[in-house]
């Protein structure tokens, strides 16, 4: 649309008023042609910076033109920037092409919506701060306000901006249930809950797709088939909700821990601030609360179990087979964090009023309380170990290779089971990330290739040797 303010140059002929007149036009509305002119070259996305050089223009025009300060003639300029705006968005969005993303590139077509009406939010805020600030424009201080109602120059651009409001709502809505589609339920009815929510995708997909292959001008607000077909769509999305509502809740109702009833809230995370889903669901978040506490409960007796034992066993408690005696106890102790730690992690996430609650208050200082006994015992296994590992390195090492038995002159390679437990601590530690490994310990580690070398070949040697000693003996028998 080309916005043409030469139809405001009207000059009566011998009139000296209209000589004055068309000065006045020349002064004030070519400026703000020139910008509406650069506006019309602009790409779409760099609009919203121009608003404020044309309304400032406006303004200016209002407090210092004589012709153009009158409510009649400046709404008339006001509306014809409107119609600008409303006819550089049409173009943008393309009126055949605005509705047919929710088949195809839906993020980008939300995109270019949310674009427009923030350049339409931006052009009717910028106006309303023009109003406020009306005085700064007059030098003498007798300023004239914008008293008129604003309606009579946004009434076309207010109903666009609602039509495209009510797209943007139609593709968020198709955004969050277009997930759907990958949701996995698991759980003793995961199957069948499952299959019950791909059966609501697939009429979700069967319902835009009268959007997506309508045949009129979707933001035309003239055109009632768009309404008509919004209000349906708005009835079949609360009987989505109502529907993915009960789902929910039984599939929550199959979780058997805190960390899958997490994860599956997490899973519809994308769905659950729908009000009517909201509704039903919301008495599960207080159901969660009370089940992780019932679970770190648990926890705290794993805990005391393991201390007790330690006490039973004589610093020796049960650890993973075949895992080293310290490493195990690390190994432990982080499995039990693992087992906390993860499910707090999306629970903390979670903005409900119930995580408000005395409750919830007690859940998180149960879980500081058992993630801090959990590091106060890794912590203390640790620091024994590296308080005597470099001692016990540097006294195994000292010794000598070869060992002979006194009464059978038998030899034995003497590579003390000691170093071979701290080999197998740092490599297990190592596996496990731990950083500040005993330079002694790690020194020692480092040098494991070498030492298994050397005791396979000692072995080999000390093997011959005592063999080649029993056939003397025999012999000299």
């Amino acid at each position: 649309m080309v916005v043409d303010l030469h139809a405001f140059y009207v000059l009566p002929p011998s009139s000296i008023v209209g000589r004055t007149e068309a000065r006045d036009i020349v002064l004030y509305l070519k400026p703000l042609q020139k910008i509406l002119d650069e506006i019309e070259q602009l790409e779409y996305s760099q609009l919203p910076t121009y608003v404020g050089a044309v309304m400032h223009t406006v303004c200016l025009t209002w407090a210092n033109s004589e012709h153009y300060s009158h409510p009649a003639r400046i709404i008339v300029i006001l509306q014809e920037i409107c119609n600008l705006f409303i006819d550089m968005t049409r173009n943008f969005l393309g009126p055949e092409e605005v509705m047919k993303g929710l088949m195809g590139e839906i993020d980008e077509i939300l995109g270019n919506i949310r674009m427009s009406i923030v350049t339409l939010v931006t052009l009717r805020e910028t106006y309303n701060q023009c109003k406020v600030d009306m005085d700064k424009y007059f030098k003498n201080g007798n300023s004239k306000n914008w008293d008129f109602p604003s309606h009579l120059v946004f009434t076309r651009l207010d109903a666009f901006l609602q039509r495209l409001q009510t797209i943007e709502e139609v593709y968020a809505v198709s955004v969050e249930l277009l997930k759907l589609e990958k949701v996995d339920i698991q759980g003793v009815r995961g199957s069948a809950l499952g299959n019950m929510v791909f059966s609501i995708y697939e009429e979700f997909l069967d319902l835009i797709k009268i959007f997506a292959e309508c045949k009129y001008d979707a933001i035309d607000t003239g055109n009632k088939s768009f309404d008509e077909n919004f209000r349906k769509f708005q009835d079949q999305i609360l009987d989505f909700e109502r529907r993915l509502g009960t789902i929910l809740c039984q599939a929550f109702d199959d979780c058997a821990s805190t960390e899958s009833a997490v994860k599956m809230l997490d899973m519809f995370g994308f769905i659950l601030e729908r009000p009517h889903i909201q509704n039903q669901i919301c008495s599960k978040y207080k159901e969660l609360v009370e089940m992780f506490s019932s679970e770190l409960d648990h926890t705290k007796l794993v805990y005391d179990a393991q201390m007790a034992a330690v006490e039973t066993c004589k610093g020796v408690p049960p650890i993973a087979k075949n895992m080293p005696h310290v490493a195990g106890q690390l190994n432990w102790a982080r499995e039990v964090q693992d087992r906390i730690q993860i499910p707090m992690k999306n629970f903390k996430a979670i903005h409900h009023p119930c995580m408000d609650t005395d409750e919830a208050r007690l859940v998180f200082q149960k879980y500081e309380e058992m993630m801090g006994l959990l590091h106060q015992y890794c912590v203390s296994v640790y620091t024994e170990w590296t308080s005597r590992v470099g001692t016990d390195c540097q006294f195994n090492l000292e010794q000598p290779l070869l060992l002979r038995n006194t009464k059978n002159n038998v030899l034995s390679v003497n590579f003390n089971k000691q170093l071979v437990a701290v080999l197998r601590e740092v490599k297990y530690l190592t596996i496990q990330g731990q950083q500040d490994v005993p330079p002694s310990a790690a020194e020692v580690f480092s040098q494991s290739e070498t030492f298994r070398k050397y005791v396979g070949n000692l072995d080999l040697i000390v093997s011959w040797y005592n063999q080649v000693q029993d056939r003397t003996l025999e012999g000299r028998a």
